[in-house]
């Protein structure tokens, strides 16, 4: 499921009889997001389930965040990777400045706009 993007986002709360850490250990290396022993008391899994949704309502917010103020390709490349940064290690220069408005500015208009902006020479 977590390979799937249609289905990584979709969280699995495993209840089993089957006693043991290395049971436990084992559904959450496969990629549950939870272990509840049998019986399952119903108050701890309305807490696992609370839980739960949070966690995604929290990714749809990073998820919205990435789209919003990242070029499409880069959003497209960290949803696809599931937000794992990896990335490349380059040399660069990197000129920091305090721009008056720049905050407005990015927000109203797509990241492409932006850089274009920032990037761009005078003569």
């Amino acid at each position: 499921m977590k390979n799937d993007l249609g289905l990584r986002d979709i969280a699995v709360i495993v209840t089993s009889s089957l006693e043991g850490i290395d049971h436990v250990v084992r559904c959450i290396e496969l990629g549950a997001e939870d272990y509840l022993p049998k019986p399952v008391n119903p108050v701890l899994l309305k807490a696992r389930i609370g839980a739960s949704l949070e966690k995604k309502r929290l990714r749809d917010q990073q998820r919205e965040l990435v789209r919003r103020f990242a070029a499409p390709e880069v959003a497209q490349d960290l949803q696809d990777s599931g937000f794992t940064l990896g990335g490349k290690r380059v040399d660069a220069s990197v000129l920091f400045c305090d721009i008056r408005g720049f905050t407005t500015l990015a927000e109203s208009q797509p990241p492409e706009e932006t850089i274009e902006l920032s990037t761009r020479t005078t003569r």
